[in-house]
């Protein structure tokens, strides 16, 4: 059974059109198959097109949409295995779709009869270069891989896109759940024992974890804006040396180039600077002795909304006792807080 069809009107790449040849062959291959009620045969398909061979023995996904959908089709109603490269010089279906004379077509036995090795009673294998055709990374059909481009954003710039300092907690306390699930699933793996249990097998957020979020956003938040004296901190806690002569030492390295000086700073046990003076011998939890806070920092813009929000939008006195009540140091906190709530449309 012989079939071509016409070109259409509209201009249509050749590889295109090679590859609707091979769908149409494959179309009829199943056609025959179910009207002449054939079982267990092994068919073969040839084409002169090393391009269209190259679609079809490769994955449908790699391409466009109208090669992907011909060559998904294809692959439903043959292998690439099946399918194999013929030399033009042989390829009967050129006589169709370049066109014969009624004379010639008599003479012509190529199309009746077909290429002389299918009368051959085993066929021919396959060359090795034909065995497998890879696509040209360069064809237009073949889809882009792209890469993308992440930029590390440091944590101000992530904290700018909340405006709620108990929803930012929040978010905060189920990234270190999560961090905390993928870890305890990684060990559990790595000792082969059971899988660790879901992340939706997990409780609510708790008060317990929003008080580890919100020293996770102070200490990062201090790493940015207090680096060096921190270093200087850490170098003085690490001697674990707290004599009077040491205090002394540390204010004087501090004073030329902290603006926390004054408040006699020292790192608890979780890092974060807080701030000394006799309060740091109090028998108090360790957040109610005041970290210090940036004045310009996103995060003390929405501690200070907080707070003022907390007390009923009142003046500047007992925005900033709620502030220090709740374990928050801000430097330059009058005028911070005499800021905010001139800019405040709810007061």
């Amino acid at each position: 059974m012989g079939k071509a069809r016409v070109t259409p009107m509209k201009h249509v790449a050749i590889p295109r059109l090679e590859l609707t040849a091979a769908l149409v062959s494959a179309k009829i291959s199943a056609f025959l198959k179910r009207e002449l009620e054939f079982e267990d045969i092994q068919e073969y398909f040839w084409t002169d097109s090393k391009v269209a061979l190259g679609y079809v023995t490769n994955d449908a996904r790699r391409f466009h949409v109208f090669v992907a959908n011909r060559v998904q089709q294809i692959k439903e109603l043959s292998e690439g295995a099946q399918w194999r490269h013929i030399p033009t010089d042989k390829n009967s279906a050129d006589e169709a779709s370049r066109g014969l004379s009624a004379k010639q077509f008599v003479e012509s036995s190529r199309w009746i009869c077909g290429p002389a090795f299918l009368r051959e009673m085993r066929i021919p294998d396959l060359d090795i270069e034909t065995q497998e055709i890879l696509c040209d990374e360069n064809d237009p059909e073949v889809k882009r891989a792209t890469t993308g481009a992440i930029r590390a954003r440091t944590s101000h710039e992530r904290f700018q896109y909340f405006s709620d300092w108990y929803r930012l907690k929040r978010e905060v306390a189920v990234f270190l759940r999560l961090k905390s699930f993928l870890q305890d699933r990684k060990v559990k793996i790595n000792r082969c024992q059971c899988p660790a249990k879901s992340i939706d097998e997990y409780e609510p957020v708790k008060s317990e974890d929003l008080e580890k979020a919100e020293n996770v956003i102070l200490k990062l938040v201090q790493r940015e804006s207090f680096s060096s004296d921190i270093k200087v901190l850490e170098s003085v806690h690490k001697s674990g040396k707290s004599t009077r002569q040491t205090e002394k030492d540390l204010k004087r390295v501090l004073k030329g180039t902290s603006s926390i000086h004054r408040l006699d700073p020292f790192l608890d046990d979780n890092g974060i600077p807080r701030v000394g003076g006799r309060l740091q011998r109090a028998e108090f939890t360790s957040n109610v002795r005041h970290p210090a806070v940036p004045r310009t920092h996103h995060i003390t813009t929405l501690v200070i909304r907080h707070f003022h929000q907390k007390t009923g939008h009142q003046g500047r006195g007992m925005t900033t006792n709620q502030l220090r009540a709740n374990g928050f140091w801000v430097t330059g906190c009058s005028s911070a807080v005499l800021q905010y709530i001139s800019k405040c449309v709810e007061c």
